[in-house]
């Protein structure tokens, strides 16, 4: 019996050191991005990270999307404060990539979420792809 007890606590250990084990990724994402308001592609910008702290990123916008934005301006998005992860991994911003952000504004700041899939980097399969749909929806919308 103490060595069913002791094998257990062992693999219990394990699990809980195991932090890939204690969130999720999205799987699926979606083919294109849509939106349901006119001005939906103002919430992106494409940006490579100059500052990562726990409390935001400084980020310079490396492609104007639908926001009002120029290419080499500095943008500070804080993360949202007290936002639950819902076992969804957290985005780990790297200083110097690139990522196409998802932001709400909050009075005078940009806010974004640590836990939302489409702030997607460069690298990933989807990238390209999306910031196409922003540009052609941007390009709609005027």
């Amino acid at each position: 019996m103490r060595l069913h007890t002791f094998l257990a606590l062992i693999a219990l250990s394990t699990l809980a050191a195991a932090p890939a084990l204690a969130c999720k990724q999205l799987v699926r994402f979606p083919e294109h991005l849509a939106g349901t308001s006119p001005n939906w592609p103002d919430a992106y910008r494409v940006v490579e990270i100059v500052e990562a702290h726990d409390d935001r990123i400084v980020g310079r916008t490396t492609k104007s999307l639908g926001a009002r934005t120029h290419n080499a301006e500095e943008i500070t998005f804080y993360f949202q404060p007290d936002e639950e992860a819902h076992a969804v991994c957290a985005t780990p911003f790297e200083v110097g990539e690139t990522y196409l952000i998802f932001s709400v504004a909050k009075g005078n700041r940009l806010e974004i979420s640590r836990f939302n899939w489409m702030n997607v980097p460069k690298d990933h399969v989807k990238f390209k792809t999306y910031v196409k749909d922003i540009e052609r929806a941007s390009a709609a919308g005027k």
